[in-house]
This record gives C-alpha cells, sequence and structure tokens, in this order.
C-alpha cells in the first residue's frame, strides 16, 4: 500500500492521519520497529476468508463429485468477495483503506466458472429420466446386470438404438440394411447359422442377443466370426436393435462398456444354460411357454433394488436433498 521509505525510513514524511488509523499500516510499522529475527503473528483474517477456508475443507471431506464441486464453488465465491473488499483482517468487513485485489478476483472468477459449470452439469444428470413403458422395461433389464444409470441408459444405450416389432415370419436381420445387433423383449426367434464347419438352428426368447458376430465388440470372443445368420420371427417379436457403428462409439464410456458386458455375459451364459437341457427347453417350445416368457429382468424393480437417494447418479437426488449432505 505505500513506498517501503514511508514505512521504514526514520526521516521520510508520515503519511496521512486516515492511513495512520488503517490496520495494515499498524502492522507494517509493527514490522518495521520489531528485531528483523523476530516473527509477529498478523491478525487472522476476516469473515469471508475464513468462510472460504471452511469451504475448501468441506469440499475435502465428501466423497461425491456434486457435493465436492458444490463447495468449492462456495469457497471461489466468498473468496471473490474477499478480494473484492480487499482481505479484511479480523473484526472488519472492508480493508481500511479499502481496495481490490484485481488478479485474486481475476483467478477467482476463472475457478468459479469451472466448478460452478460442472456442479450444474451433475445437478442436471442427478434428474430422474422419464422412459415409457418399454424403455422403463429395458432399463430395468441393464441396470439389474450392469447397474447403469437412466441417465446414461437414456443418452448412450437407448438414443441410438430403436425398438421394433415383427410380425410372425419377419426377417429380422435384414441383409439390405445396417448392421445391427438385437436384444429380444419378447417373442420367439429362429436364426439359421451357416459356417464353416456346416449349419445349426437356435432359438432365440426374451433377454436374448443376436447376432453372436457382433457380441466381440466389448472383448467377448464368442466364434461365428464368419457365419452367416438369418433371424425369422416364429411370434409377435419385440427388439431392442442398434447399429453396430453406434455400439462401437458408445463403448468409450466405461459404465456403459461394462453394462453391455454384464448384459452379453448373461446372455452366453443363458445359452450354456439351454444346450444343456435340451429335453426341458424342447417340452416348453412345443407349448408354447418360451414364446410368451419374458425375462425375469424386465420386471419391475423391488423397493431394495433401487439404489439409495443419496448416492451418486441414483436419479433421486431430489426426493431428499437435504440427505445427500
Amino acid at each position: 500500500l505505500f513506498e517501503a521509505s514511508q514505512v521504514v525510513a526514520p526521516h521520510s514524511a508520515p503519511p496521512p492521519l486516515s492511513l495512520q488509523s488503517s490496520s495494515c499500516y499498524k502492522l507494517r510499522n509493527r514490522l518495521a520497529s520489531s528485531p528483523r529475527t523476530m516473527v509477529v503473528i498478523g491478525t487472522p483474517s476476516g469473515l469471508w476468508g475464513q468462510f472460504s477456508s471452511l469451504f475448501y475443507l468441506l469440499a475435502g471431506l465428501y466423497s461425491d463429485l456434486l457435493l465436492v464441486r458444490f463447495y468449492l464453488s462456495l469457497g471461489y465465491v466468498l473468496l471473490i468477495v474477499n478480494g473484492l473488499l480487499g482481505f479484511p483482517l479480523w473484526g472488519d468487513y472492508v480493508s481500511d483503506p479499502q481496495f481490490i485485489a484485481i488478479d485474486t478476483v481475476i483467478w477467482s472468477v476463472v475457478g468459479l466458472y469451472v466448478h460452478f459449470s460442472s456442479f450444474l452439469q451433475l445437478l442436471y444428470d442427478e434428474r430422474s429420466v422419464p422412459l415409457a413403458e418399454t424403455e422403463d422395461e429395458l432399463w430395468r433389464f441393464f441396470f439389474r446386470h450392469g447397474g447403469i444409470t437412466r441417465v446414461l441408459f437414456a443418452r448412450y444405450v437407448l438414443r441410438p438404438g430403436e425398438i421394433r416389432t415383427f410380425s410372425p415370419g419377419t426377417l429380422i436381420n435384414d441383409p439390405t440394411q445396417s448392421e445391427r445387433l438385437h436384444l429380444i423383449i419378447r417373442g420367439h426367434v429362429r436364426a439359421h447359422i451357416e459356417y464353416e464347419q456346416g449349419h445349426r438352428t437356435f432359438d432365440f426368447y426374451s433377454g436374448d442377443l443376436f447376432e453372436f458376430r457382433f457380441l466381440h465388440q466389448f472383448g467377448l470372443r464368442v466364434g461365428f466370426l464368419d457365419a452367416q445368420m438369418q433371424a425369422v420371427a416364429e411370434s409377435e417379436v419385440q427388439t431392442f436393435s442398434i447399429d453396430v457403428g453406434e455400439l462401437n462409439r458408445s463403448s468409450f464410456l466405461p459404465s456403459v462398456r461394462q453394462a453391455w458386458q454384464a448384459v452379453l455375459a448373461s446372455v452366453l451364459a443363458r445359452q450354456a444354460e439351454l444346450a444343456t437341457s435340451p429335453s426341458r427347453t424342447s417340452r416348453e417350445r412345443e407349448s408354447g411357454a418360451l414364446a410368451s416368457w419374458v425375462h425375469p429382468a424386465f420386471q419391475p424393480l423391488d423397493a431394495s433394488e433401487l439404489p439409495p437417494a443419496h448416492t451418486p447418479g441414483s436419479g433421486r437426488f431430489f426426493e431428499r436433498p437435504l440427505r445427500n449432505f
């Protein structure tokens, strides 16, 4: 605030009385008159600085990124106020004389923008995503297998895909269309597969995926890379299908990739189970039980299956907001 000579030099002219009464001037005179080897404890910062430090401390006590961003934003707001008021000391709300620490204000505004914009995005992702009945069934299937949230499911699984209905006798994987991976929601599909060693017929039902050669997208090698498949609807069939190119593009996100891997592992395990009990499968096929059967993972969730409201990505943040703290 002052030239060094105004404080240290013994024969320089004294500053104005208005400056002599300021806490900064008194502190500097105290430092100037003290021996150089003596450490002087300064006056603590004012309330703005104290609360700013408190919010930075609270940001380190939470693992929820939303709350971390929230407290960091509050800390930067108070740091901006503190810089605008000239870093007042304890007992003062404004520095005397008042000045503006412009560098602190600029850096704090930049930090506030980074953390507050991230906080708003995280808060937006905590909303409850509305889904149609069939879309909600599909989310429950993915959630039970891979734990994916509704927001990520709607954005990276449902949006690039399509829910289709096929009448009996319809060829589902039309070779004239783009290559797509199909998940059967309900119905019976009979697939004829030709490969180098011969040919084979598969029956697919609710919860099954085809074609097999597309199941390598997430690191699960199941063979059938050169196989040619014709999948025909044996009953009214409802499927969720997604373009293979879109499937590749969505695999970069770890949570989405893990959800797809869990679904693929479940489908392969079910095929292995059906292959080991052909007599039971044939009896159910003849009675039509499997054609009308719906995988249990599509059924409504029990209360015990829902994630707690305070967990990140639960979609229930706004039910009891204060419990998240």
